[in-house]
C-alpha cells in the first residue's frame, strides 16, 4: 500500500504536534545512528523541543568528544565542507535554472520544427514570418552549424577548427544589402515566394531540417 504524502505544514493540534516531533526526533536519531555505523563517519545531532517538560536530546552521549574533534580543525578545514541555508538555497536555484533552460531549448527547437514545417508543407512566405520568428530561424541554422562543424572536427581531427564549415549546398542565399535589413523581406524578393505544394520531383535531392536542398532548389 502506497504511504499517504506527508504535508509540511503546522500542525495546529497541540498534542498532535507534540507526537509528531517525538516520532521523528526519534527516526532522526536511528538515522544518525546508521550514518555513523554504515559509514564510519562521526556524527552528532542536538535536538531542541518546544514543549514544556522535553528536556534537549544529545546523541551520542560521548557528543563532547565530536564536538571537540570538530574545533580542534583549522578553520578551513571546519569551513571546507559547511553549508549554511543560503548556500544551499543557491545550489538549488542553481540547478533549477538550469532544468528551465534546457526545457526552454526544448521548446524552442519544437517550435522552429513547426516553422519550417509550415513553410515547407503548407507553403507559408518567409515575407509574414514574425521579427522573432525569423530570429529562432537565425538561431536554428546556427546551431546546426555548429553541430556539423563539431562532427566534421571528431570525423577529421587533423582539421583546422579555425575554418568555418563551406556547405557545398546553400539553403538561403543572402542578398548584398543582407539578411537585417528590413527591407529585404519584402513580397517582391523570390525568397519569399511560397513553396509550391506538393514540391517538385528532382532526380536527386535530400531533405535537411524540412527543406529541399540541391543545387538548383533553395
Amino acid at each position: 500500500m502506497t504511504r499517504k504524502k506527508v504535508q509540511l505544514a503546522w500542525i495546529p493540534n497541540y498534542t498532535a504536534r507534540r507526537t509528531a516531533f517525538r516520532k521523528r526526533r526519534d527516526s532522526l536519531i536511528r538515522k544518525l545512528n546508521e550514518i555513523s555505523v554504515l559509514a564510519g563517519g562521526a556524527a552528532c545531532g542536538v535536538i531542541l523541543s518546544p514543549f514544556e517538560g522535553d528536556p534537549p536530546l544529545f546523541w551520542p552521549s560521548s557528543i563532547n568528544e565530536v564536538l571537540e574533534r570538530f574545533f580542534s580543525l583549522r578553520e578551513l578545514e571546519q569551513q571546507k565542507r559547511l553549508v549554511t541555508m543560503e548556500s544551499y538555497i543557491n545550489d538549488e536555484v542553481s540547478k533549477l535554472k538550469q532544468i528551465i533552460q534546457k526545457e526552454h531549448k526544448v521548446i524552442r527547437e519544437a517550435e522552429v520544427s513547426y516553422l519550417m514545417n509550415s513553410i515547407h508543407f503548407h507553403g507559408s512566405p518567409i515575407a509574414t514570418l514574425r521579427y522573432d520568428e525569423t530570429s529562432d530561424l537565425f538561431w536554428y541554422f546556427e546551431e546546426l552549424k555548429n553541430k556539423c562543424e563539431l562532427r566534421l572536427n571528431q570525423l577529421d581531427p587533423n582539421a583546422s577548427a579555425t575554418q568555418p564549415l563551406q556547405p557545398g549546398i546553400t539553403m538561403m542565399q543572402e542578398p548584398q544589402m543582407g539578411m537585417n535589413d528590413p527591407t529585404w523581406l519584402t513580397a517582391g524578393n523570390p525568397i519569399n515566394a511560397p513553396f509550391p505544394h506538393p514540391p517538385p520531383q528532382f532526380e536527386s535531392h535530400h531533405q535537411v531540417g524540412g527543406f529541399y536542398n540541391n543545387n538548383t532548389w533553395h
